[in-house]
């Protein structure tokens, strides 16, 4: 098991290329990279993202631990994101991301981090693991990852909700729309 994370950027003014990297949002998104990094010419590549890689935004109000989906694989690690590499022949990802994200790890892994919205500086490092046998973590990892899955149909769902909630109101305001009978 690994934990990896971006590496920081020379203050050069003499930057030659951008990259796209993967953001926090992204990661909760489950979407591929849309982030930028301003990378000098003696400046390395940050890590890159792997399949079965575990990616936990480094701050947040609670721990959202996502194994990289298809489209973020290859992509390179932004700062705001830590990384989780485990051997897939002792541990499955979505097991491992299923139980970090526990609620009650937070008052572990978390520490006010400076931006004063009360976010919290996610440590994985201070994160316990319990180990079972392989056959019964990837049924553990299965129901994570529906888990998951069902989450972002939510997500979706509310976001579908509340822009067709302002869109009725506009056209109430607009007069395209009269009042319910």
């Amino acid at each position: 098991m690994s934990i990896q994370r971006a590496i920081s950027r020379s203050r050069s003014a003499h930057t030659l290329a951008n990259g796209l990297v993967l953001t926090g949002a992204d990661v909760l998104a489950g979407a591929p990279a849309t982030g930028t990094a301003a990378r000098a010419p003696d400046d390395d590549a940050g890590p890159e993202v792997q399949a079965g890689d575990i990616l936990i935004p480094v701050i947040g109000r609670k721990i959202n631990a996502r194994v990289a989906t298809p489209e973020q694989v290859g992509a390179e690690l932004g700062t705001g994101v830590q990384l989780l590499r485990v051997d897939p022949t002792r541990f499955d990802p979505w097991f491992v991301a299923g139980v970090i994200s526990r609620t009650d790890n937070l008052r572990v892994a978390g520490r006010a981090s400076s931006t004063g919205s009360g976010a919290l500086r996610i440590d994985i490092k201070r994160l316990a693991i319990p180990v079972l046998p392989l056959d019964q973590q990837q049924a553990y990892g299965r129901a994570f990852c529906q888990l998951v899955e069902f989450r972002i149909g939510l997500d979706r769902a509310a976001a579908n909700g509340a822009a067709l909630a302002r869109e009725i109101g506009d056209s109430l305001t607009a007069g395209a729309l009269g009042p319910p009978s």
